[in-house]
């Protein structure tokens, strides 16, 4: 059983750098009480290596995933190594599982590519203490702006347009369904506390596990007091193959929580690809249904 109450998970793949840096940020929080997880998604570079140099890690027993723990700041670090590269939800899935088996009171899913101020982790612990005293979970968003330009990005709800399959940081669409945004998401832990849908390697991920939050009774909130700062896309690795990671997400997530509406989403984004002269997508479209 861990002595600390919030675990903050982070996941990295090929961008040590930005972890690190995130770390540091963290390691000037007003608040202590924490630990830091960071899943290595089976990166192809050095990460691991200057990892295990920059924290000091030494390599433990544990019997799913290769397990380093080490300290910075006097702050406690795990290393946990994935078995490949099988995207954000199957990473933060790892934090989660370990972070439940220890008993921690909190978890905290903060991108890699991120800066946090020193007042932000504990103005999120006080408001999530402040639902469990009310007898509620509770799933907190946080308000993100640039890290170059400190130009607000979001404030912590994304909208996804039921209609298009098009989301947004800004509430504009008639049909929407509002979501938290996974680049920054505290979690209260209890016994119903979900895992991610691992089948999501990216993108779609936190629109479908707000919707399976909501299920089990958790309360989505953001408070506009706290402010993180975010690398837009830095840790996103897969230029090439982005929009094919986008349709495979999208029609996992139509299919699976709203499949009435997918003859709708078919014949909108057959008229994108065509209108677009996008025609190599919309083959790949075609044969993902």
């Amino acid at each position: 059983m861990s002595e600390s109450d919030v675990m903050v998970i982070l996941v990295n793949f090929n961008n040590h750098l930005d972890t690190v840096e995130c770390v540091e940020s963290l390691g000037n929080s007003s608040y202590e009480n924490f630990e830091i997880c960071i899943v290595d998604n089976c990166s192809n570079d050095e990460s691991i290596l200057y990892f295990i140099s920059e924290f000091s890690l030494n390599e433990v027993d544990f019997k799913d995933y290769r397990h380093w723990i080490g300290s910075k700041y006097d702050i406690k670090v795990h290393l946990f190594e994935n078995h490949g590269n099988f995207g954000f939800a199957s990473a933060n899935n790892i934090g989660v599982t370990f972070a439940r088996s220890q008993f921690f009171k909190f978890v905290w899913i903060l991108n890699n590519d991120t800066v946090v101020f020193p007042e932000t982790l504990g103005s999120l612990v006080s408001n999530a203490e402040f639902s469990i005293r009310n007898g509620r979970n509770v799933a907190i968003g946080a308000r993100m702006i640039s890290y170059f330009t400190n130009d607000f990005d979001s404030d912590g709800f994304g909208y996804l347009n039921l209609l298009t399959s098009q989301t947004s940081h800004m509430s504009e669409y008639i049909f929407q369904l509002k979501y938290l945004v996974a680049s920054s998401l505290f979690l209260s832990v209890s016994s119903k506390l979900p895992l991610m849908d691992d089948r999501f390697f990216l993108y779609y991920e936190d629109v479908d596990y707000s919707i399976q939050l909501s299920k089990v009774g958790y309360d989505l909130i953001f408070d506009p007091c706290v402010i993180v700062k975010h690398k837009i896309s830095a840790s996103t690795k897969l230029k090439e193959n982005i929009e094919r990671v986008k349709i495979q997400s999208m029609i996992l997530f139509f299919k699976k929580n709203y499949p009435f509406l997918l003859p709708i989403l078919v014949v909108v984004r057959l008229f994108y690809y065509v209108f677009r002269r996008r025609y190599k997508y919309l083959w790949f479209f075609l044969r993902q249904l």
